[in-house]
């Protein structure tokens, strides 16, 4: 029987920063999805809802973007090709009333979760920040999913 030795790999300081950039990404662009729904929603809960993600995701950010400045590179400052197809699925179904728009919400919070937990082995995402994130951006998913019909 061959044994094999693993060697852990340390990431250096740029594969974290590109990591931590596109969750930045990513959580500025739910916050331009949440500034935007807000303007159409029309349920009292879902504005709630909207408003309480809205905050989450921004502290998120600010927590990436500071996770970013420690590692001496600058963070992003736009949602970049993410905010883009946010604008549109969420301008799409904002024209359809609030169960569309909070079905395109949850799908978008799924994207973020999804984004997030893809890098759980990565040795370029830090684990303690992950965990944290990861723990935030589940209450956001459920959130927005409890609003769903």
């Amino acid at each position: 029987m061959e044994m094999t030795m693993q060697i852990p790999v340390t990431p250096n300081r740029s594969e974290q920063v590109e990591v931590l950039d596109g969750f930045l990404r990513r959580e500025l662009a739910a916050v331009a999805a949440y500034q935007k729904a807000r303007e159409h929603l029309r349920d009292p809960d879902a504005q709630v809802a909207a408003n309480r993600n809205r905050a989450s995701h921004a502290g998120r950010a600010v927590v990436l973007a500071r996770a970013i400045r420690e590692r001496d590179a600058e963070p992003s400052s736009g949602a970049g090709p993410w905010g883009t197809v946010a604008a549109l699925v969420e301008a799409s179904a904002a024209s359809l009333g609030d169960d569309a728009l909070l079905r395109a919400l949850y799908e978008g919070e799924r994207v973020v979760t999804q984004g997030y937990l893809l890098h759980e082995d990565d040795p370029s995402a830090p684990t303690d920040l992950l965990d944290r994130l990861v723990g935030e951006q589940r209450q956001t998913e459920v959130r927005v999913e409890g609003l769903c019909d």
